[in-house]
């Protein structure tokens, strides 16, 4: 699996919707977690969700970020764990051990936020046939 992850100075990018780095991380490579920076060039909801989805990204770990930018994700196939901030190691320790990531991460305020996101993103998953 590849998780994708907004970064700003080695923290989650504050807003998706103007990050312009990616770091990949491919979990499943043999020599451990491999990773690559990746620049994001497209500006548009479709178009950064197409070029996310053209790097291999299953999942992709972010800041806040707008309905349109979270649902052209969703479209592309692309599975949001959103509202996330603090250091990028910290937050991947989590989820390559397998944990939950720690409610520490949550942005302030984001409680509600995150819940109805996952469930959008669940529900459009449904909707095209996903996991």
């Amino acid at each position: 699996m590849l998780i994708g992850i907004t970064n700003w100075n080695g923290s989650v990018s504050p807003v998706f919707d103007v990050a312009d780095e990616l770091w990949i991380v491919d979990t499943l490579s043999v020599a451990g977690a491999k990773r690559k920076r990746a620049l994001l060039k497209r500006t548009g909801p479709f178009e950064k969700a197409r070029e996310i989805k053209e790097q291999g990204v299953d999942l992709l770990v972010c800041g806040a970020i707008s309905r349109r930018f979270e649902n052209a994700l969703a479209s592309a196939g692309v599975r949001v764990l959103p509202f996330m901030c603090g250091n990028i190691e910290n937050i991947l320790s989590d989820l390559l051990n397998g944990k939950a990531v720690d409610d520490s991460f949550l942005m302030p305020g984001a409680q509600g936020r995150r819940r109805r996101s996952r469930f959008r993103n669940r529900g459009a998953k449904d909707r095209t046939g996903g996991d």
